[in-house]
């Protein structure tokens, strides 16, 4: 493996690294080149607008010149007799006149101070026009005198064929009195605007876009961008409402996006596709990868040969050491390779005989060691329950005849007969719990009434063998910290039941608790394998047993809590290996 990273290191490593580094300067070389090139384009056809806009300008000193010269439109005046139907005709005439002589311009509307709109169109909705709050504003002195105002039209009957404008607005008043204002409005056609910037070219796939503060599509070279939200078409960081008015660039997905403002009514972006532009580049960076994927490939097949070549021999003996270090002795390697892999291997294989031959002399010490230190463990079993028995049959005797004693007699007998059965470590778990019964039939008349008990053991758990003496332990446990230390009945729970592979028996109570510090000391007692002031033998005693029996994964758990009561936990595997005799 060292000689494939060496290889790839000093060959492979460095080539692609040159090339990623070629590939990122034609790349960034192409995308300025493409940004330089789309915000020219943007700027001239900005320019272009721009100019439109002035010669509306002028359009606009020429309709506030008439408009100045006109008394009845300034003060709202009605004129001499027979003369307003001839001045109407007249002004109107003079407005259809200027929009034709400009092809950029839609219509032209004046509003005179008693409200009569004359206009360029010969059908519109006056009203219409009159409602739009830009246009109610100017009668607002504390406004603006002039707006610029996108939007689509709904007063021109001729709305399905220009359906978005471009509208000036401006206020014409000889004294501060919304009675005499006159109001001038401008509209530019948005369809001649787009047709005036079909030279500007951002390929096959760009779009010019003119759109207002909003971010909506008033001119566009698509139709069915027109009306729409630039960000719906485009992503969200396709338009900036915060963006420089001399102009900003900026990434947006797959999309070069150039915007630029104009004047103070709206945007225009210019939206350059990348993929369209990089198409010929892609195919040539495509097969550059293609060439290094395909040299990585090749460097990495040779170094893998080469490997394998000088290194198998070695790679043999260190997965049979492998072998060695995870319990398996069996392993006999061939001699083979150079002279110096073959003595190593000779080496390897003399030193696996020997380890052999002295873990079969340890294993023999181990086995005798074990047996004796189980028989010593069974054998502490605390004799003070056998005191305490007698004690009770002896009161019980004196206190109310023989029926009594005989039936504790009874119980006992039961259970030195149970422990004392010579040979026989491993039993089924039902001769187990009979020996807790009889347990708990003596320890019921001892403690009269101050506790209940409760058994619950699946049907399937009855036939697992088990260690001998590992219950009673547990539950005379309770019996010490819990019965006799509490006031009220205790509530003895004790559920054996199948979990997963393993064999799980709860022993729980309701009593008083233990302090933290008490629980902190069986636990750890419990960990070390080592006896404590509060663990005891008994605990202690099941918990040693079962480990040495199945390992460290098996044993006691013990928990506990001030007024909570206790739990106690054994563990066991149910197809657990043979320990002791049968």
């Amino acid at each position: 493996m060292e000689i494939i990273l060496i290889i790839v290191a000093f060959g492979l490593i460095p080539t692609i690294s040159l090339g990623l580094f070629y590939y990122r300067k034609i790349n960034d070389l192409l995308r300025e080149r493409l940004t330089a090139s789309a915000t020219e384009v943007v700027r001239q056809a900005g320019d272009t607008i721009e100019a439109i806009l002035r010669e509306t300008e002028a359009v606009r000193t020429l309709v506030i010149m008439k408009a100045n010269a006109s008394e009845e439109l300034l003060t709202g005046a009605v004129p001499a007799t027979g003369q307003p139907a001839r001045a109407a005709r007249e002004l109107n005439e003079f407005l259809q006149n200027l929009r034709l002589s400009i092809r950029y311009l839609s219509n032209i509307y004046l509003v005179g101070a008693n409200g009569v709109v004359y206009s360029s169109a010969f059908i519109f909705d006056s009203s219409a026009l009159l409602a739009k709050p830009w246009v109610r504003g100017l009668l607002d002195f504390t406004k603006p005198r002039e707006v610029f105002h996108l939007h689509r039209v709904d007063y021109d009957a001729n709305i399905y064929t220009h359906p978005f404008v471009l509208s000036f607005g401006v206020r014409i008043a000889r004294r501060r009195d919304p009675r005499h204002i006159v109001r001038i409005v401008i509209d530019i056609s948005s369809d001649e605007l787009a047709a005036s910037l079909r030279w500007a070219n951002l390929g096959k796939s760009g779009a010019l876009l003119l759109t207002d503060k909003d971010g909506i599509v008033l001119s566009s070279g698509r139709k069915d961008h027109v009306g729409c939200d630039v960000r719906s078409l485009f992503g969200d960081c396709a338009y900036d409402p915060a963006g420089a008015s001399e102009g900003s660039t900026r990434e947006c997905g797959d999309n070069l996006i150039i915007q630029r403002g104009i004047g103070s009514a709206g945007w225009l972006l210019g939206v350059v596709p990348l993929a369209a532009f990089y198409g010929e580049f892609t195919k040539v960076r495509n097969l550059f990868m293609l060439l290094t994927l395909g040299f990585a490939a090749l460097t990495f097949l040779l170094s893998v040969a080469l490997a394998h070549r000088i290194t198998r021999p070695l790679q043999r003996l260190s997965m049979a050491m492998r072998a060695i270090q995870d319990g398996d002795f069996s392993v006999h390697l061939r001699e083979s390779g150079t002279r110096e892999i073959a003595s190593l291997t000779r080496s390897f294989n003399a030193m696996g005989s020997e380890i052999k031959s002295l873990l079969r002399k340890l294993s023999l010490k181990e086995r005798e060691s074990l047996r004796a230190e189980l028989l010593a463990l069974r054998l502490q079993i605390n004799p003070h329950f056998l005191y305490n028995t007698l004690d009770v049959m002896r009161g019980i005797a004196h206190a109310h005849g023989a029926g009594e004693a005989a039936e504790i007699a009874r119980s006992l007998s039961a259970l030195l007969r149970y422990s004392m059965v010579q040979g026989a470590d491993i039993v089924p778990l039902s001769e187990e719990l009979a020996s807790l019964r009889h347990y708990l039939g003596i320890q019921k008349r001892r403690f009269d009434g101050r506790f209940s008990t409760r058994i619950r053991v699946d049907i399937d758990a009855e036939g697992t063998k088990v260690p001998r003496f590992v219950l009673q332990p547990i539950v005379e446990n309770v019996f010490q910290h819990a019965v006799e230390r509490s006031v009220a009945p205790v509530s003895i729970r004790i559920s054996v039941r199948e979990d997963g592979q393993d064999l799980l028996v709860e022993v729980s109570d309701d009593g008083p608790g233990l302090e933290e510090q008490e629980v902190g000391s069986i636990v750890r007692s419990l960990r070390d394998g080592l006896e404590s002031k509060n663990s005891g033998i008994g605990l202690l005693n099941v918990h040693n047993r079962i480990r040495l029996a199945y390992g460290e994964g098996y044993g006691l758990a013990f928990a506990s809590a001030k007024g909570r009561g206790t739990e106690v936990r054994m563990r066991i595997p149910l197809k657990a290996r043979r320990y002791g005799k049968k």
